[in-house]
């Protein structure tokens, strides 16, 4: 049993400790602890002072960047894309300013932004599921739409591909593409823009309607971590199959995301479609990927990354998780006198071929009509020329000839 005594040595203890404790941070010892605190706080000060004058000098140079490659950027991309019709899906919550950029830059490269392809949240919501699989099975017999990636059914993401790609049923009437296109837009599920077009956007035979030769898909990212979240893992998997399908039915694709230059502590900046199309082998190889697209950098790398495809020549760029380098090889210039660019050829149209050979004849007939009048004239019809001639001939015989007196 433990006394009073023992009690009483532990107080004594305890006191004597906290004493010795006091007289030495009053004596020596405090004062060289104190002095080694207020080195450390000092030597923290002039860090973070180094660490804020190292970042204003960044923020500085990298704006000073910025304006050198804003103004070097229309002479980086000009004629990159000469004549080269390109398309534009923007996916649900996509930002309609940076797809005008992006449109501009693609005109100021030469090309032509023909198409822009809304997708609406219908798209993507689980309560429309049972309505995207009618219109897929109503419109896939009058499309050439790929193989789907997971079953034997045909998936929006197929149908809208091949709508995108203008890809008509193998011996079915030519322009049933559109024929889908307009009925994907009276269920609500995409809006179809025809650069230039009025109310006669929709006429079928429209000239400037031909299918997009490249088509770039805006990505707004995902509101949540698609690895924790199932409805985000849902709609990845919707987007991604979206790119294959298009990919899949012979389009030259570009994926564009946002925030691939940003740094964030804790996790990846890099867009989730972007990354999910990276890792995936069996998409990787036959898209092209740029993940900071709302930079100028990032820009103009698009630009030359469809110009790459264009080529069939795929790569993935930008600053994030699995890029290979911040922007493809500078391509060549395009000629202009390639109007159509390169990618498919539309069909001729028979009535333009019909009116140039008309334009041939006439054009014919007049010159043999010509000829003939020349060669049957009278004295009168061409008496005045050859007497024309026949004096400017002898001033020249005389000026020619050296004089003999």
């Amino acid at each position: 049993m433990i006394d009073f005594r023992y009690h009483l040595v532990s107080l004594v203890a305890v006191f004597l400790a906290l004493a010795i404790g006091v007289v030495l941070g009053a004596g020596p010892l405090g004062q060289e602890l104190a002095t080694t605190l207020e080195q450390q706080v000092e030597e923290l000060r002039e860090e973070r002072g180094a660490l804020r004058a190292e970042l204003d000098h960044t923020t500085r140079t990298n704006e000073a960047k910025d304006e050198l490659l804003a103004s070097l950027t229309t002479p980086a991309v000009a004629d990159r894309l000469t004549g080269v019709r390109v398309g534009m899906v923007l996916l649900p919550g996509a930002d309609p300013d940076l797809a005008d950029q992006l449109r501009r830059l693609v005109s100021v490269a030469g090309g032509d932004p023909v198409l822009t392809a809304r997708l609406t949240e219908d798209t993507e919501d689980p309560d429309t599921a049972a309505t995207r699989h009618e219109a897929a099975t109503e419109l896939a017999p009058l499309v050439a739409d790929p193989e789907p990636r997971e079953g034997a059914e045909p998936t929006l993401a197929t149908v809208l591909a091949a709508v995108v790609a203008g890809a008509d049923e193998e011996g079915g009437t030519v322009g049933q593409w559109r024929s889908a296109a307009l009925r994907l837009e009276d269920l609500g599920l995409v809006e179809m823009e025809w650069e230039g077009n009025g109310d006669d956007g929709q006429l079928p035979g429209a000239e400037d309607q031909r299918a997009p030769q490249a088509v770039v898909v805006l990505s707004p990212g995902l509101e949540a971590d698609p690895a924790e979240d199932p409805e985000a893992g849902e709609i990845l998997r919707l987007r991604v199959d979206t790119v294959a399908a298009l990919a899949e039915v012979g389009t030259p694709t570009v994926v564009a995301g946002v925030g691939g230059d940003h740094f964030e502590l804790e996790g990846d900046s890099t867009d989730e479609l972007v990354a999910a199309v990276r890792a995936d082998n069996d998409v990787a190889g036959s898209v092209s990927s740029v993940d900071h697209a709302d930079t100028r950098a990032g820009q103009v790398a698009l630009v030359y990354a469809i110009r790459h495809a264009l080529e069939e020549e795929y790569g993935h760029w930008g600053l994030g998780t699995g890029a290979e380098g911040p922007a493809p090889p500078v391509p060549p210039v395009m000629s202009s006198d390639d109007e159509s660019g390169p990618g498919p050829v539309p069909p001729p149209d028979p009535l333009q071929e019909s009116t140039d050979e008309t334009e041939n004849a006439d054009d014919a007939e007049r010159t043999d009509d010509a000829e003939g009048s020349g060669d049957a004239g009278g004295p009168g019809d061409t008496g005045g020329t050859s007497e024309a001639t026949t004096g400017h001939q002898a001033a020249a015989t005389a000026t020619s000839t050296p004089s003999t007196s």
